[in-house]
């Protein structure tokens, strides 16, 4: 009856993974399996009308999945024993863990067995069922070293311990993961007083550590590109940015277009330039090139590259952690005044103690287009500063145009003034009606001098080399002006301007 036992154990643990149906199917009353569990399984656990079978403790009924786990387990084999001969301060204990939702553990004894709950069985991931009744230095190697003190903390002074957002890198799904917990220790008393167990009540918080940490890394690259000028700024800039969060950027390549068959290296950080994965030219016809980037560019999607150790002969550093990097992730980086065009490209080093997943993929991709604005901006600024170096230069030649024109207007003008300055010092000599033409074409030939000289002056003043000095002048001067030019109406004695 125990293997058979076990055996249900195991057919319920097959609902409780990952992608797991969560509707049950009650067995007896308090048992409830999985409905996709094999319905001759439940047959076996399920006593014949002639059969005698021994009932669960009710301190193990109900509990959802993991309370049905602890009914059919076969606790001989384990530090806890009988359940009938467990203490009341662990069946306390252990009621108050199935009773409820929130993710609940019980290190008991000498070895810290491990008993839990609903909620708590995600943690341990591929770890489960079979944590279950299994010493806790047994369950947890690889984090031993940091939870087992506090566990000695607990048992040898009958005080809780506390931790934030800690990080305990598991090995729950195949490779070693970063994780992030808040956790308490709280020591549970057996009747004579005594520590006889640890309560563990935990929250895993990597999913918002993380999140933060990574939003952290957008904003400052944000930031920090505002400032740039140029492209080659940008992405001297950029790459920096990204590889300062290593645990998100083990390292980082940036490459630009430069035409059609062409990527060019412009931006590097978490390896050493030279590198066999930093090549500095990519062609993208080469279809043994360090990266995808022709495919890319037809597909215009992001690919992952696995395997990069094998693929450049040599392991990838990953910065903060000790493993090596093993894959990464090539994302185009697009030229926003033309979106179905490319300007570049992004390859990220993946960390290796977080999987791939959409939402890794999607920071990744983000960063990209962060970059991508930025280099439409840096762009833009740099077409906006040609522009008015060339209006600068356009502005000049007007200048030196206009200098050189006055300087023409005033010699003829000359030429022209200085015979008619000539004849009206000989005006007594000349007829009246002569005399009034000449001192007209006089008139009107220092006044053309008076708008060549201001536009000289003109020209000076936007060259630099003359300084101008305004004054406030009332309209009837230059209406008087004007009506000097037409004295026909002086004849007849009409003013042409009254002021």
């Amino acid at each position: 009856m125990l293997a058979k036992a076990h055996e249900g154990a195991q057919a319920l643990d097959e609902g409780s993974r990952p992608g797991g149906t969560d509707e049950n199917t009650p067995v007896n009353g308090n048992l409830w399996l999985s409905s996709d569990v094999d319905l001759d399984q439940v047959h076996e656990l399920t006593p014949s009308p002639g059969e005698k079978r021994e009932a669960a403790p009710d301190f193990l009924s109900g509990g959802g999945q993991m309370g049905a786990h602890m009914r059919a387990h076969d606790w001989s084999g384990t530090p806890f024993g009988d359940p009938a001969s467990w203490p009341q301060s662990l069946r306390s204990a252990l009621s108050i863990c199935l009773g409820t939702s929130f993710p609940i553990a019980i290190y008991w004894g000498e070895e810290l067995a491990l008993l839990y709950n609903d909620a708590w069985s995600p943690i341990p991931g591929e770890k489960h069922p079979g944590a279950l009744g299994r010493p806790g230095r047994e369950v947890w190697p690889e984090i031993w070293d940091q939870i087992g003190p506090l566990f000695e903390k607990v048992q040898a002074t009958g005080e809780g311990v506390w931790q934030e957002d800690q990080l305990l890198p598991m090995r729950r799904h195949g490779y070693t993961e970063e994780c992030y917990f808040n956790f308490t220790f709280s020591p549970i008393r057996g009747e004579d007083g005594s520590v006889e167990g640890i309560f563990n009540a935990v929250v895993e918080t990597a999913f918002r550590v993380i999140s933060e940490r990574r939003e952290r890394v957008l904003r400052v690259l944000a930031e920090r590109m505002a400032t740039a000028r140029s492209e080659q700024d940008l992405f001297e800039i950029a790459a920096p940015a990204l590889a300062g969060s290593s645990a998100d950027f083990p390292f980082c390549l940036l490459y630009r277009l430069i035409n059609e068959d062409t990527a060019e290296l412009v931006g590097i950080a978490g390896i050493k330039p030279g590198a066999a994965v930093a090549p500095p030219v990519v062609r993208l016809a080469d279809g043994s090139a360090a990266w995808p980037f022709g495919r890319i560019v037809e597909t215009s999607a992001p690919e992952i590259v696995p395997g990069l150790s094998k693929r450049f002969g040599a392991s990838v550093a990953s910065g903060i952690w000790p493993e090596p990097v093993g894959n990464a992730y090539v994302v185009p980086i697009a030229a926003l005044s033309q979106p179905t065009a490319i300007a570049g490209f992004l390859v990220a080093g993946i960390n290796p103690r977080r999987e791939l997943d959409a939402k890794y993929r999607a920071f990744i991709e983000r960063a990209a287009g962060h970059i991508g604005t930025a280099l439409a901006n840096a762009r833009a600024y740099e077409d906006q500063r040609k522009r008015a170096e060339a209006f600068a230069a356009i502005d000049q030649a007007k200048t030196l145009f206009f200098s050189n024109v006055s300087h023409e207007f005033r010699t003829p003008l000359t030429l022209m003034l200085g015979p008619l300055e000539d004849s009206l010092a000989q005006a007594d000599r000349l007829p009246a009606d002569e005399r009034e033409r000449v001192v007209i074409a006089h008139r009107n030939g220092m006044r053309l001098l008076k708008l060549v000289n201001s536009l000289l002056d003109f020209s000076r003043i936007e060259a630099g080399r003359f300084q101008a000095s305004f004054e406030i002048h009332g309209p009837c001067g230059v209406y008087r002006g004007i009506g000097e030019q037409f004295p026909i109406g002086n004849r007849e004695g009409r003013p042409f301007v009254g002021c």
